[in-house]
């Protein structure tokens, strides 16, 4: 399994604690570059289901436009994202 996919699931599952929005805003960064990441070496691998997956969450996630949600919708959102990225992600 890709250390990748161990290190973002953690971080999303951390963001489920009260923490500095800095926090936030790097998980946000992170999360957004892994994820394109994935999307890019599905669509090389065309397994398009895992592409449209991945880039819904590097859409979700994006610092550059941000979606604004209540904690509690985050908090669900954070644990969907750590287990696709969990059991998801590429293998190698």
């Amino acid at each position: 399994m890709n250390n990748l996919n161990k290190i973002v699931p953690g971080l999303l599952l951390i963001a489920l604690l009260p923490l500095p929005y800095f926090y936030y805003q790097l998980l946000r960064i992170v999360v957004t570059v892994v994820a394109s990441i994935y999307a890019y070496k599905f669509y090389e691998d065309n397994q398009m289901a895992k592409v449209i997956i991945f880039g819904i969450i590097a859409i979700i996630w994006n610092p550059i436009f941000p979606i604004y949600m209540d904690k509690s919708v985050w908090m669900i959102l954070d644990i969907v994202g750590a287990t696709v990225f969990f059991f998801g992600g590429p293998d190698d």
